[in-house]
């Protein structure tokens, strides 16, 4: 630490001497714009090639050492021994044949390089070739600032605009959007800006251009996992690598969450470096605002091609989004860094954390340290492997061209389906139930290889399998996906465990003889006639390219732990463990969610080894899901699952009462698969609760994350709410009108830890199919608690707006789910004598500020049946004469509705 902090001090001295002298010499001198000379901290994490633990390098100069030189990242073309090349189309995403002439944009233009013959057509030129397509941007705009000339723009080629970025349309842009025959935007709000924008331009019944939404992508040609491994165990691959060219403005958009990771790097001890985009305009420095501190680790600025080259060389990459609140604005810079192999650190995004849970958005300094503290190798190849498959199969550019081309009106071929025909020495029922569920499609069939010599329908990719494994359902899909990255007609599995399988992963072999792959882990893209028996494909496998995966989503038969369908017996944690504290964590078919959120923020707990981790299922119908609780359980000691049969409950509460009763551990706590505990909150809990064994349980606050972040502290409403009611120790003694000096408001569950004994004793049951249980389960422990104590951290972080989650999906059943909760709280307010002081202080204002918004959100043609099922709930808390002019105008309408109805019958 001593070395540490004089270096520290000797870069920031450098630095205040810099403001007073910032000359390009003085710069120079201090090495502070060179590769990382000055950066402090180094860590290595793996062994490094050579086999040595733990030796210091300098990380800048590693990844100077290691990138090409300019010459070769410019070139085209695949090279099958590079690590930096600059990428293959696969065979399952060809180049398409066609001309698209881009106008004065070459960021669009390379995007699009390699997948098209793309055309650079600059300002000052005159399009004398044939094209397809025109495409045209803001960027073009910007460049002709008058209007771009009629001349320029051919007569009978369809005419395109593209805007991929995030930002307010200028009126220059729409002008020339209007031109266009189509206009093609990234997000859901950006089309819907579009439309309105250019409706409002549009003059006298004139032409409007139709939106299209077009969302982000990644060309492999730019951006794939080839050659990601090439560092593996050095500095290099440790180093975490910033490299965006845009920065928030204002400030507190994202710069928070920046803070946040970059110092939580530098406490985790990790080498880090800061590089400013080359592509941002001359004169500009997008990292000019960072504070002091983060100084010393900036280098010079990269290109495109060095920054995808560096985002291969290290494991780890940073970024940011430049929009938070939108479900469909995913930054490019996400989709790239996970392409590249990368495990990444960014702000938050509503879409990232509804579709990419890979991606470990920033919650606090102490999170994102305590993150890649706890991070190990397999962890960190599993969360690459998950971003690399998702990227490909769901973000390629070749399907984003395709789609480009349908919005112009081109009539072209679309990305081949990929068949795949699996074939074994033994076709067993488990080998078949495996391969029937696999992601995006399952496997068209499954045979024995003497079958396959007279199979006549058809397939892209042959699959040898074994009955001596088992293939989870992302096994297939991770070859389909490297057929779409990369050229070699053979991909392979490895049969090793992180780090050994990095020696040869994600990167091209000469034959079996260079690769330690089975036969049974391989995939073949269309292999000839000849080839169709094991013999002959492996003897045309000796002098053939093969591309190596990785080791993940297979294991030996015999290894395999399935959990069986309401079957306690394994559920209960394991009774010579010593664990303390059980986490019940409720899972309905979001497996990716469970694994890269809850599960992920309770690994980096500091009580994790004393956790018994209780994954109960509602009944998943999701074979990933499935795959994931088995592969936890597996792979972790201390995680144990409990299975409903299969078709789900309509809510968590029926997992969360199954989870209560099977806990046998002194205290208990909930998380739910799309959450995170932060803070290490449940180590700050189970502290409280040893400390102070009179205590029914401990309480703290959370964070919930919607278009930005905002915090509930539940420690200062506590404590406000009972001021005359805490002791010398500061734990608080319930009094009897609890629930009436909180006005009734919602609590959540995942906020707090309690005495087990004393919560099973209450008998309490969450209303099976309802939303909202968890707040009235902790009315009711609150109601029925002696004494609690509050912590002032948050424990848990709360994503309100997850795509498809019961919360967010408003329909008419919304409101019935609600109904079940309603009907259990209003008849057990009755019994304890608090239903009138509930109407009183809680019904009117819930019903206004939640109930009513909700209902407008309500299709229209589902209006009536959820404003039915809104008045039943209203109902259980009996008759009453509503103050409200809001809920008064609602049954206002409601009766108009019912009219309308009735003339209708």
């Amino acid at each position: 630490m001593t070395a540490r902090t004089s270096q520290l001090s000797h870069s920031l001295e450098r630095v205040r001497q810099l403001q007073q002298n910032p000359s390009a010499e003085a710069v120079a001198q201090a090495g502070l714009l060179g590769p990382l000379r000055s950066a402090p901290f180094l860590r290595a994490v793996q062994q490094d090639k050579a086999g040595q633990h733990g030796q210091e390098e300098d990380a800048g100069a590693l990844l100077d050492a290691l990138l090409p030189d300019a010459g070769d990242l410019d070139g085209h073309g695949p090279d099958s021994h590079s690590s930096h090349s600059l990428g293959e189309l696969g065979p399952a995403a060809p180049r398409l044949d066609l001309r698209v002439a881009v106008l004065a944009d070459e960021t669009l233009s390379g995007h699009l390089r390699g997948l098209c013959e793309a055309i650079s057509w600059e300002a000052d030129q005159t399009l004398n070739e044939s094209a397809d397509l025109v495409v045209l941007s803001p960027v073009t705009a910007e460049a002709f600032g008058e209007g771009v000339p009629a001349q320029l723009l051919p007569a009978g080629t369809p005419v395109i605009f593209w805007d991929y970025g995030f930002e307010d349309p200028s009126e220059q842009v729409l002008a020339l959007a209007q031109r266009a025959a189509a206009v093609a935007a990234p997000s859901e709000e950006q089309v819907q800006r579009y439309e309105k924008l250019l409706a409002a331009q549009a003059v006298g019944g004139s032409r409007q251009p139709r939106v299209h939404l077009l969302p982000s992508a990644v060309n492999p040609l730019h951006h794939s996992p080839i050659g990601s491994r090439h560092a593996a165990g050095t500095a290099a691959a440790c180093t975490v690598s910033f490299a965006d060219a845009w920065m928030p403005e204002p400030a507190e958009q994202s710069g928070d969450h920046l803070q946040w990771i970059l110092d939580a790097v530098i406490d985790a001890e990790l080498p880090l470096a800061l590089a400013a985009d080359g592509s941002c305009p001359e004169g500009t420095d997008p990292l000019a605002d960072l504070p002091i501190r983060h100084r010393p680790y900036v280098t010079s600025a990269r290109s495109a091609a060095e920054t995808a080259a560096v985002d291969r060389l290290t494991d780890i990459g940073i970024t940011l989004s430049s929009v938070a609140d939108s479900q469909s604005a995913v930054a490019p810079r996400v989709l790239q860094l996970l392409a590249s192999g990368s495990f990444v650190l960014a702000s938050y995004n509503q879409g990232v954390n509804s579709y990419l849970p890979e991606v470990h958005l920033a919650n606090s300094q102490q999170d994102v340290a305590d993150t890649l503290r706890s991070l190990t190798v397999e962890e960190l190849r599993r969360v690459q492997a998950d971003g690399i498959r998702k990227v490909f199969l769901e973000h390629h550019a070749a399907q984003q061209l395709r789609t480009l081309c349908g919005a112009a009106g081109l009539d072209v071929p679309e990305l081949p389906e990929t068949r795949v025909v699996a074939v074994a020495d033994e076709v067993t029922d488990q080998l078949r139930e495996a391969l029937l569920v696999q992601q995006i499609r399952p496997v068209q069939d499954l045979i024995s290889w003497e079958r396959l010599q007279d199979y006549d329908e058809g397939y892209e990719v042959l699959l040898p399998v074994s009955s001596q494994r088992h293939y989870s359902p992302g096994y297939v899909t991770d070859h389909l996906a490297a057929f779409s990255y990369q050229s070699a007609k053979i991909t392979a599995k490895l049969d090793a465990e992180a780090p050994e399988a990095d020696v040869q992963a994600h990167r091209h072999h000469q034959g079996f003889a260079a690769l330690d792959a089975p036969l049974e882990l391989t995939a073949w893209w269309r292999p000839t006639t000849a080839e169709l028996s094991p013999e002959a494909l492996r003897t045309a496998a000796k002098t053939t390219r093969i591309y190596a995966l990785d080791h993940l989503g297979h294991r030996r038969a015999e290894e395999r732990r399935p959990v069986g369908v309401e079957d306690s017996s394994t559920a209960r944690g394991p009774q010579d463990a010593g664990l303390d504290l059980t986490v019940v964590v409720p899972v309905y078919n979001n497996g990716g969610h469970l694994r890269h959120k809850a599960f992920a923020s309770l690994r980096r707990s500091s009580v994790f080894s004393r956790m018994h981790i209780l994954l109960v299922d509602d009944g998943s119908t999701d074979p990933f899901t499935v795959a994931t609780i088995e592969e936890l359980t597996t792979e972790w000691s201390n995680v144990t699952a409990y299975r409903h049969a299969p078709g789900g409950s309509g809510s968590a509460s029926r997992p969360r009462n199954t989870g209560l009763e099977l806990t046998e551990t002194p205290y208990v706590t909930y998380l739910d698969p799309d959450n995170e505990m932060v803070e290490d909150g449940f180590a700050r809990l189970l502290e409280q609760l040893q400390e102070h064994p009179d205590v029914d349980f401990a309480v703290g606050g959370m964070t919930i994350w919607s278009t930005g972040l905002r915090m509930q502290d539940y420690h200062q409403v506590l404590m406000d709410a009972f001021a005359d009611c805490v002791d010398a120790e500061g734990t608080i003694e319930v009094p009897d009108d609890a629930l009436a000096r909180l006005q009734f408001r919602p609590f959540g569950i995942q906020t707090l830890a309690a005495r087990t004994e004393w919560l099973q004793s209450l008998g309490l049951v969450q209303p099976l199919g309802a939303v909202g249980q968890d707040t009235y389960f902790f009315q009711q422990m609150l109601h029925y608690a002696q004494r609690i104590r509050t912590v002032t951290t948050p424990i848990h972080t709360y994503y309100a707006v997850v795509s498809n989650s019961t919360v967010n999906t408003i329909n008419a059943r919304y409101f019935d789910k609600y109904r079940a909760l309603d009907e259990a709280r209003s008849q057990w307010l009755r019994e304890v004598g608090l239903l009138q002081t509930y109407n009183e202080t809680r019904l009117e204002r819930f019903t206004e500020q939640w109930h009513l918004p909700k209902l407008r959100r309500v299709p229209e043609d589902q209006w009536l049946e959820a404003a039915e099922n809104l008045a039943s709930i209203l109902e259980c808390y009996g008759p009453r004469s509503w103050k409200s002019t809001r809920i008064q105008s609602f049954f206002a309408q409601l009766e108009v509705a019912r009219n309308k109805e009735r003339k209708k019958g």
